[in-house]
């Protein structure tokens, strides 16, 4: 079983790694790739959204169709480190479209807080939760800084 929360804490502690000098891109890669292929559909659309729970039986990811918001912050902040690291734009096109998703689907207008996922939505009793996993400042600076958006 894999959680979107163990593959952004995976992301986050390999660009820290490399930020020390061991950390390996080759290593981020592969790491960034099964993000890739499992992030969440949304009418017929893939955002950058990660699916929160992937269980593999007989060789396939059976996915759930949910996700959580503490994992896709540390996703995003992996990614942006990683884009500044290595020098790869792409890692940063990625980062910068998994923000505008966690703002479009994870965020709640009313308070000005995420939500804990895109299931959490204004007709859920779930809509006005917040966690401590999804509150992390240092990450919230580091977007503002990348896209001057306050939120």
């Amino acid at each position: 079983m894999a959680l979107s929360e163990g593959q952004g804490y995976g992301m986050y502690i390999n660009v820290l790694a490399a930020e020390n000098g061991w950390g390996k891109e080759k290593n981020f890669e592969r790491l960034n790739n099964f993000y890739l292929a499992h992030r969440e559909r949304i009418a017929k659309t893939t955002t950058g959204l990660m699916s929160w729970r992937m269980i593999e039986k007989r060789g396939k990811w059976k996915v759930d169709k949910n996700n959580a918001t503490d994992g896709d912050l540390f996703i995003a902040e992996a990614l942006l480190k990683a884009s500044k690291i290595w020098h790869n734009e792409q890692f940063k096109d990625e980062a910068r479209t998994l923000m505008n998703d966690i703002l479009r689907y994870e965020y709640n207008p009313q308070t000005n807080t995420l939500t804990v996922g895109n299931w959490a939505n204004s007709k859920s009793k779930f809509y006005n939760l917040m966690r401590t996993s999804d509150v992390i400042p240092k990450f919230f600076d580091d977007f503002y800084q990348e896209t001057g958006d306050q939120r």
